[in-house]
């Protein structure tokens, strides 16, 4: 059975239009920020503040202590990250606002035997580190992380 000009004509026609629809909503996507890979960090905080309680005794109101790192977004690749001891914890954060691996903020936590917890926020945009949890509990929402009877107590937010 032959073809007519016209059914071709028509399947043409219908494809055309489906490529045409395809193509606007990839535009749209692209320049209304749908797609993040060509977004800019413009939007993103200038640094972020970690904010730690310790306790030596884990439950217990005493001798507790309340310490805050206050870590620089860098752009362009890795970061060393910026370090806080508060014994027997050693926290280490890095923020990258701009690099080819992403923007990501990482979250070290270790004492004498080696590293606890590690955490990493991959961002697509600064809204991400804009959120804010219960409590004031930042982007990072609040962590206890514990080394033998110790207590720790941590969360990040984006500073202003």
């Amino acid at each position: 059975m032959a073809s007519s000009p016209a059914r071709y004509g028509a399947a043409m026609g219908t494809a055309s239009r489906r490529l045409g629809t395809s193509l606007l909503v990839l535009v749209a996507l692209v320049t209304s920020g749908g797609c993040t890979a060509g977004a800019s960090g413009a939007d993103l905080p200038p640094a972020i503040t970690c904010t730690t309680h310790v306790r030596l005794e884990a439950g217990s109101a005493g001798g507790e202590e309340s310490t805050t790192l206050t870590v620089d977004r860098v752009d362009g690749g890795a970061a060393a990250p910026e370090e806080l001891t508060v014994a027997p914890f050693r926290l280490a954060v890095s923020y990258i606002g701009e690099a080819p691996e992403g923007r990501t903020v990482t979250v070290v936590v270790s004492d004498a035997d080696g590293v606890i917890v590690r955490d990493l926020y991959q961002l697509a945009d600064g809204d991400a580190l804009r959120t804010q949890f219960a409590g004031g509990h930042g982007f990072t929402g609040l962590s206890y992380v514990y080394s033998g009877s110790a207590e720790l107590q941590l969360w990040c937010a984006a500073d202003a």
